[in-house]
């Protein structure tokens, strides 16, 4: 079919080339927006502070940073994204987790290496202690009277308004964040083994007073997740320290990629009219906070 033949069918060889070009530049250019709205203006910020594996963000410019690994000494403090220790916050053998009570200016912190969780004031005085055995992380859930821990051996641990603890969930395949949804649900990640993470939904079986796993992360595979944030609509936003990614998963498992190419991204929070801060341990930039805006998670 050469020229000839498309002008005896009444196509003009230019005008076919100029159309053809026109089509593949317009590809190119949907192509170039699909990625551009992905990336949504993602900003690196190296941190002083590494290994870190837990994080609270109170403000773009106030971020707490948890010295998980003693980089600076013994005992384990936490930073602020500077490098200068917060000495009125107390220290641990190995800080992890950060959270915040949702009604009041209480902090919550997960000491991985001493077993122990316990929270402070807003000046860091000790308010309760509680022995759990290896916590990464713990949270309130939304009514501020029920705590659940997710631990090194595989648990995830409720603990009551009166400090009495029961293991709800056991046999997690390298668990390490949970999510509340309402008082009766949450996520939890697994790293598992390479290729085979998974974030699940689980929530209480009326029937057997047990919580049930619903579902898990589909359309999309996970190699390793770590931190997770609930959001307002029940679904929750993940970061995939072995794939580099942050992911957004909906409570029937439809799984939304949301940013690529983020490192070994650690820990996620997600802040209002869908700003986020990641941290990751390893980027161009070397250890770095994160700051990015996505429509998906408005």
């Amino acid at each position: 079919m050469d020229g000839r033949w498309k002008m005896r069918a009444g196509i003009d060889p230019w005008m076919f080339k100029m159309k053809t070009l026109l089509g593949l530049a317009l590809v190119f250019l949907l192509a170039s927006f699909a990625t551009s709205a992905l990336a949504q203006s993602t900003r690196f910020q190296p941190s002083p502070v590494n290994s870190v594996h837990g994080m609270f963000v109170q403000s773009a410019t106030e971020i707490w940073l948890s010295d998980t690994f003693n980089n600076f000494g013994t005992p384990s403090f936490v930073y602020d994204s500077t490098g200068k220790k917060l000495s009125a916050l107390p220290s641990g053998e190995q800080l992890a987790g950060i959270s915040k009570h949702p009604a009041r200016n209480e902090y919550l912190f997960s000491d991985v290496g001493g077993s122990k969780i316990f929270w402070t004031d807003a000046q860091g005085k000790i308010l309760n202690t509680l022995n759990v055995l290896n916590p990464w992380n713990a949270r309130w859930t939304p009514s501020g009277k029920t705590i659940l821990v997710v631990t090194y051996g595989g648990s995830v641990v409720r603990i009551d308004e009166m400090g009495l603890s029961q293991e709800i969930i056991t046999g997690l395949d390298v668990p390490f964040d949970v999510a509340p949804v309402g008082e009766d649900a949450f996520w939890v990640s697994e790293q598992g083994i390479k290729g085979e993470g998974r974030v699940c939904f689980y929530s209480l079986e009326i029937n057997s007073g047990k919580f049930e796993k619903r579902v898990c992360n589909l359309g999309h595979v996970l190699d390793n997740p770590e931190g997770l944030w609930p959001l307002s609509d029940g679904s929750v936003a993940a970061v995939d320290t072995g794939l580099g990614t942050l992911v957004k998963i909906d409570q029937n498992g439809t799984t939304t990629l949301i940013e690529q190419n983020l490192g070994v991204v650690i820990l996620i929070q997600v802040l209002s009219g869908g700003d986020w801060v990641a941290f990751t341990n390893q980027s161009s930039v070397g250890p770095a906070l994160v700051f990015g805006n996505s429509l998906n998670l408005r």
